[in-house]
């Protein structure tokens, strides 16, 4: 038999063994096996890698194991590799400051080691120590070099056979995972923990300190981790259970309750309706034939009063035109009757008010088309509050929209004097010649004396 010392010649280094891989193929396959044994036990993983892989071995990441059967080359695919200790792999591995790098052979290399001849029994020899399990040692080489090839070929077993994945240190292939120094962190170790738990690796077993998995996560740095576990270690109460459900069902019949009084109240509500209704019918018709006038105060009441009220709501949050379109609507109508003066009265009021308030006031067409002698009523309110800028205004819209002829003496009896020295022309002089003459133009007259002839010159005609 080959002395292995003899075989190491041959394969200490790449280029030695391109030089001389002829001869080592004439080797007897007899050997390899106790030659495999031996580099295992002293960590020469890169020696092994040329006799089982060859020396042209190129691995396109992500193929599968029986890509690497058919494109393995080495001398030694064929044999028996049961004599092959995985112990030294991790200590080779953790020897490199980046496993990673390793990659595009070591994976291949176990992944073949460990599944020729497809029996589990040399699946199960896949530990890094005696102590270990073959689950935990495939998490330990996955997190070494980033790749979960190896985890995605273990085999799946029952989740209620959980002593098998646990080690004699009483850790579970999670906790194997979690306490690792080299512990990854986000999307790979979430992507770790669902393998592990589709390959039926419980997360409830209870370590030697009686810490389930979840207990050595971190929060804050692995949401997504905490979220999945915590989904299987919640335990259920039972007793917790039923008591909601009591709650419920409680809750659905209270409701039940509820809805069938909020019925009975909205019944009665429509009826008392009904009820006011038909009553308020009856009393309508009864004035009607009675007391003509009578009925004539019901209406406007319902007609009139509901439109001031809405005027006042426009008016209060500033939108004028609308509130004067609901006060024209009152004062277009003429219900001849006591309480429609009221109502009258009441509009002209809001309007000369709101009127006087506004430095250019809108004047909507609605409002101008009420009957003449109430807007002159509300130019006179005006003049009598000395609000001449805006009866300058509501004027001008008249005559727009009848004519320059409209409402011709609206000015007979005002004092031009009071509009000159008003303080509110001052630094507006233009705008003072143009209310002159507007009201000159409606009847007012101007002294031969006063000092304001000079300001009418050729003003224009409102």
């Amino acid at each position: 038999m080959c002395d292995p010392t003899w075989m190491e010649h041959y394969i200490t280094g790449k280029q030695e063994l391109e030089a001389s891989y002829k001869d080592v193929s004439k080797v007897s396959s007899e050997v390899w096996p106790e030659v495999l044994t031996t580099l295992s036990a002293r960590g020469e993983w890169v020696a092994i890698r040329y006799l089982v892989l060859g020396i042209d071995f190129q691995f396109i990441n992500g193929s599968a194991v029986v890509d690497v059967q058919m494109i393995s080359r080495g001398v030694a695919r064929d044999v028996d590799f049961q004599g092959i200790t995985y112990n030294t792999l991790f200590q080779y591995l953790e020897s490199h400051e980046d496993p990673t790098s390793l990659n595009d052979w070591i994976i291949p290399l176990v992944l073949f080691l460990i599944t020729q001849g497809g029996d589990l029994g040399t699946l199960l020899r896949f530990r890094a120590s005696e102590d270990d399990t073959p689950f935990s040692a495939a998490v330990r080489f996955c997190v070494l070099t980033g790749d979960i090839a190896l985890l995605q070929i273990m085999p799946t077993t029952q989740r209620s056979a959980t002593m098998e994945y646990v080690d004699v240190r009483g850790d579970s292939p999670f906790h194997t995972l979690l306490k690792m120094s080299r512990c990854p962190q986000g999307k790979f170790l979430a992507t770790i923990v669902r393998l592990l738990l589709r390959k039926g690796v419980s997360p409830t077993v209870r370590d030697q300190s009686q810490r389930l998995p979840i207990d050595y996560v971190n929060r804050q740095n692995n949401k997504e981790v905490y979220g999945i576990l915590k989904k299987y270690t919640q335990p259920v109460d039972r007793e917790d259970q039923r008591r909601k459900q009591r709650h419920v069902q409680k809750k659905q019949i209270q409701n039940g309750k509820k809805q069938e009084a909020a019925e009975s109240r909205r019944q009665k509500s429509e009826g008392a309706v009904r009820g006011r209704y038909i009553q308020n019918k009856r009393t309508t018709e009864k004035a009607r034939n009675n007391d003509p006038a009578m009925t004539l105060d019901l209406f406007c009441k319902e007609y009139c009063e509901s439109r001031i009220e809405d005027a006042a709501k426009f008016l209060e949050e500033n939108d004028m035109p609308h509130a004067y379109l609901r006060l024209a609507e009152v004062l277009k109508k003429d219900h001849r009757s006591e309480k429609h003066k009221d109502m009258k009265k009441k509009a002209l009021y809001i309007v000369i008010t709101s009127l006087g308030t506004s430095v250019n006031p809108e004047i909507p067409n609605e409002l101008v088309k009420i009957p003449s002698k109430l807007y002159e009523q509300i130019i006179n309110g005006l003049a009598a509050n000395e609000k001449w800028r805006q009866l300058y205004f509501i004027v001008k819209e008249h005559r727009h929209f009848y004519g320059d002829l409209s409402i011709p003496n609206f000015a007979k009896s005002m004092s031009l004097a009071k509009v000159i020295r008003h303080s509110s022309f001052q630094g507006s002089e233009q705008l003072l010649v143009d209310v002159v003459d507007c009201m000159l133009n409606g009847g007012a007259v101007l002294d031969k004396g006063m000092p304001c002839c000079r300001l009418l010159n050729k003003g224009p005609v409102c």
